[in-house]
């Protein structure tokens, strides 16, 4: 159904230098796409961005996003009217279709991790470099309250972030500052409508529990606008500590070119216990592929275990943790990585695992995955070798067509490569050039509390 309501027309619409101020950082981006479901909040996101583009020199291009879960029959005509309103705008617009099974338990979590998958792959094909979602201050409020209800820690509570990297894309959230009434009240002046998901009124989700309980008010008296500024001031400190852990990191951990690092462990037992647990998560997201978040209490349990008189060997989020002597050595764990082998593009590019960059001459048929004990065994038949240990050996990239080794880096041959060895293709470690990124940029919502 449409909304609208008296509520919103005490709140005071936004015009001219409001709209300037939210989006006064999106010239740096050439290409931003919008998340729009159609409901208020995103409505009024794709409604003021088009203003400010009138208001702007040199203004990014938009496009349009709509995600259709496919878990509601009405879904489909509400996509044509997000489809409608941004083309009347001049905005293109493209509707992304959740195909397949779907889950019967936490259905909304595997929503926005499908919703989040399909946008984010639409911007890398598409080359856009940012996605702005609609996220408000209730917004920021009932994640706050949610995750302190789980415990969580600084992370959790700092709870979501103006600016954040999924990747190599920019996730903007320019409302986060802002009520949904004012939102609405922004809509109503417009005369715009927008549709009331019935999944907002359902009390079996946890959030739908926490916005009626912070619009019910009650004896605690949560205001959801200084509910946001807690979390804006926890996100400051939290900023903070990411850098002083970037800062370690960069002082102490040797990076090799083969995708594993060595750490002193006596530089992790003598930095502060925050920065310690900051660096292991930022271990796993730099050596691990970076596919699954990491519950922050098995993060403290290997923090502590690594830091013993006598530490052992263990795994998390993708990756194995061994003491070596007075050093920690991170790896990928080759068996978390996806045995399935990846087609290279036409441009003969991919981002393989989430750690290496493999380019390749553009020869039709090849794919790209680790090269495992087959690939080793088929240098050792080309008299070649990898002078590496057979765990790290095992994780690296190769070329493969069909189930013939065509390429792996750090390949030496006895005498000249095999027919058909592709000389021209190279696989480069991102971890490098991620960790001298900001480093927090390596663990935004990678946590999973």
């Amino acid at each position: 159904m449409t909304g609208g309501g008296q509520p919103a027309s005490v709140a005071a619409p936004l015009a001219g230098e409001d709209i300037d101020a939210l989006f006064a950082d999106w010239t740096v981006y050439p290409h931003i796409a919008l998340a729009v479901s159609g409901g208020a909040d995103s409505m009024a996101l794709m409604i003021l961005a088009h203003a400010w583009l009138a208001r702007t020199d040199c203004p990014p291009l938009l496009t349009v996003l709509t995600v259709d879960h496919r878990l509601r029959t009405e879904a489909a005509g509400e996509a044509a009217l997000v489809k409608r309103q941004a083309e009347s705008l001049g905005l293109n617009h493209q509707t992304l279709a959740w195909s397949g099974p779907k889950p019967r338990a936490d259905l909304q979590a595997a929503a926005r991790t499908a919703r989040y998958g399909l946008m984010l792959d639409f911007c890398r094909r598409a080359g856009i470099a940012a996605l702005a979602t609609a996220h408000t201050a209730e917004d920021q409020a009932e994640t706050l309250l949610m995750r302190l209800a789980r415990g969580s820690g600084l992370d959790g509570l700092a709870a979501i972030s103006p600016v954040s990297m999924r990747g190599d894309i920019a996730l903007l959230r320019p409302l986060l500052g802002l009520s949904r009434m004012r939102l609405e009240a922004t809509l109503l002046d417009r005369g715009v409508i927008w549709i009331e998901d019935p999944s907002n009124y359902d009390k079996h989700f946890e959030r739908v529990r926490m916005r009626e309980a912070l619009r019910a008010g009650g004896p605690l008296r949560l205001m959801p606008e200084k509910l946001a500024c807690s979390a804006r001031r926890l996100d400051r400190a939290r900023a903070a500590l990411d850098a002083m852990t970037g800062d370690f990191l960069r002082g102490a951990l040797q990076i090799h070119l083969a995708g594993y690092s060595e750490l002193p462990l006596a530089a992790l037992r003598e930095a502060p216990e925050e920065i310690g647990v900051r660096a292991i998560t930022c271990l796993a997201q730099l050596f691990g592929g970076g596919q699954r978040a990491v519950r922050l209490a098995r993060i403290e349990a290997l923090y502590q275990l690594l830091t013993r008189t006598s530490p052992r060997t263990a795994t998390l989020g993708g990756c194995v943790f061994a003491p070596r002597g007075q050093r920690l050595r991170v790896r990928r764990e080759y068996g978390r990585i996806d045995p399935a082998r990846l087609p290279l593009s036409p441009a003969g590019e991919v981002i393989w695992d989430g750690r290496f960059a493999i380019s390749a001459p553009n020869v039709a048929g090849l794919a790209v995955g680790a090269l495992g004990p087959d690939g080793v065994a088929q240098l050792r038949a080309a008299k070649g070798s990898v002078k590496l240990p057979a765990q790290i050996a095992h994780s690296l990239p190769a070329l493969w067509h069909e189930e013939r080794l065509v390429f792996a880096p750090f390949a030496l041959f006895a005498d000249h490569p095999p027919f058909g060895w592709c000389e021209g293709a190279s696989a480069v470690f991102l971890g490098a050039a991620r960790l001298h990124r900001q480093a927090g940029d390596l663990w935004n919502e990678s946590t999973a509390d």
